[in-house]
């Protein structure tokens, strides 16, 4: 059986192809992005596509068990991700299919950490902001200090998202009022967020900075994009080193 258009426009080959299109439409029609659930269904599309009968494709505990296995060294909490795909997948297939089983998640003895935040003390902020000052020029390049430090003060004093501040442009910042825009982020929401003055200034700065390395920004360009390839790391993960 071939894959509809809709499974070949969704990259899909399994022999359930077509369920996972629908699938993945009705989420988009439920209002999640499933951008990297989507990507993690394709791989379990891949997957799927060397397990299944396709004259009867019928998704077994024995496959389910297959597919959330330890891959390599991989953390529990991936193994997590995938089981809660697939328990979703399940649901949705069992639909049409009584026969299908939906996993539970205690069978499959998976242990995960308990997620505890971490909370910065004033002193511990304030040698965390004057870091974001004192960071040395990259070897790749030399605006990195005031890029990267601008970003990692905006994540931590407007408590923005990793992704939220990797899409900011232009458009989005108020400089006369000093209020930052951000669009659709999680759940498909928008926000706005009030800025200090001198906060402002340091993104206006960066921006000048980028523009004098890379070029004009234009309207509808990002603040902080791609920063690696500038030689910047990406802002989540230098966070996390400073944080330690």
């Amino acid at each position: 059986m071939s894959a509809s258009p809709e499974a070949s426009d969704c990259g899909f080959v399994s022999p359930l192809a077509s369920q996972l299109a629908r699938f993945l439409a009705l989420k988009h029609a439920m209002g999640y992005r499933y951008r990297e659930e989507g990507r993690v269904l394709r791989d379990l599309d891949r997957f799927l596509s060397t397990r299944l009968c396709a004259a009867d494709p019928l998704v077994t505990a024995a496959v389910v068990h297959e597919y959330v296995a330890r891959r390599g060294a991989e953390s529990e909490t991936t193994r997590a991700h995938r089981l809660t795909l697939i328990r979703e997948v399940c649901r949705f297939l069992r639909l049409d299919d009584a026969r299908v089983v939906v996993p539970d998640r205690r069978s499959l003895r998976i242990v995960r950490q308990k997620f505890l935040p971490r909370v910065l003390s004033r002193d511990e902020g304030s040698r965390f902001l004057q870091a974001c000052t004192q960071l040395p020029p990259g070897q790749g390049s030399p605006i990195r200090a005031a890029v990267l430090g601008t970003a990692l003060r905006l994540l931590y004093l407007a408590g923005l998202r990793a992704g939220e501040l990797l899409r900011l442009t232009q458009a989005d910042l108020d400089v006369e009022t000093g209020t930052l825009r951000i669009r659709h982020s999680k759940f498909n929401k928008s926000r706005l967020v009030p800025l200090a003055p001198d906060l402002v200034q340091r993104i206006v700065s960066a921006a000048r900075l980028w523009q004098s390395a890379t070029g004009p920004l234009g309207r509808i360009h990002r603040y902080f994009p791609a920063l690696g390839d500038i030689g910047i790391p990406s802002p989540h993960s230098a966070a996390g080193f400073m944080t330690r």
